[in-house]
């Protein structure tokens, strides 16, 4: 009984473990990421799309919509909770839905009843 109750314990402990280390996300997006939709750009060598997201954790900043051409970007702060990034601009929330290490899903769009969702692919931005 003891040794089933010990199994019980270390079982359970080990469960607790494992799923504190899968909530720590923000080591997914952690330094400066570009995340565009993935009929945009095929791989990092043909990095240069429109980004529809920029990530910057170190300023806790995001910019949707981002354009280079026209310097245009929303920008605002974010916060990583259980998968999800919550993403604040102009008094508007992005949910933002880590799917894994490489991919985001937004929702969101102008009718808050019937969001759209938007799958990104992250790519960390080239070294200049």
């Amino acid at each position: 009984m003891k040794r089933l109750l010990a199994s019980f314990f270390c079982l359970t402990a080990l469960l607790l473990l494992s799923a504190c280390q899968q909530n720590d996300d923000t080591n997914l997006i952690s330094g400066t990421y570009y995340a565009v939709n993935d009929t945009t750009v095929s791989s990092v060598g043909d990095f240069d799309p429109t980004p529809y997201l920029w990530f910057d954790t170190a300023e806790k900043k995001f910019a949707y919509g981002l354009d280079k051409e026209v310097s245009y970007a929303e920008t605002g702060s974010y916060t990583v909770k259980d998968g999800v990034i919550i993403a604040t601009s102009n008094d508007k929330e992005y949910r933002i839905e880590i799917l894994d290490d490489k991919t985001l899903a937004m929702l969101g769009g102008e009718d808050p009843e019937h969001p759209t969702r938007t799958e990104f692919v992250l790519y960390e931005e080239p070294a200049q």
